[in-house]
């Protein structure tokens, strides 16, 4: 969770999309508390913890569906139905927010419009590598001979 709050916040999109995401990421939670509820309640040995629940809800939102856990009542198949259609969404636009940082902050590093923070660092410019590391020789206080 930690991870797609730090990812809505870098990618900087309007407050109204982290709006949806977050609701859709917290919708699918509540989904997956329902669905194991449902389940458990209709007698299926499926779900018999929410982490049978939770393992479900993160392998068919990662679209992998290892067939292992799956909802056998009819109100657990519809509760799954809306469940698969927002993490694809969710999910899907998650992606494209880290691929869209990742793109942005590679094409502001080789444009050279990255923001650094040169606090602590020293910057040296028009130095061959032998004064160079005689430089820094000096400035960290070592014999530069």
């Amino acid at each position: 969770m930690l991870i797609f709050y730090s990812l809505l916040k870098k990618a900087k999109k309007t407050v109204k999309n982290q709006a949806i995401l977050f609701s859709g990421l917290l919708i699918m939670i509540g989904l997956i508390f329902a669905i194991t509820f449902v389940e458990k309640y209709n007698g299926s040995t499926m779900f018999q913890s929410i982490w049978d629940g939770v393992w479900w809800g993160v392998i068919t939102a990662a679209t992998i569906g290892y067939g292992d856990k799956f909802p056998t009542s009819f109100l657990g198949q519809i509760l799954a139905i809306v469940y698969i259609c927002i993490s694809l969404g969710i999910f899907t636009q998650l992606i494209s927010l880290l691929i869209e940082f990742i793109f942005i902050n590679n094409y502001k590093k080789m444009s050279g419009t990255y923001e650094y923070s040169f606090k602590n660092h020293i910057v040296l410019f028009g130095a061959n590598d032998a004064k160079t590391f005689g430089i820094i020789k000096q400035l960290l206080g070592e014999d530069a001979g």
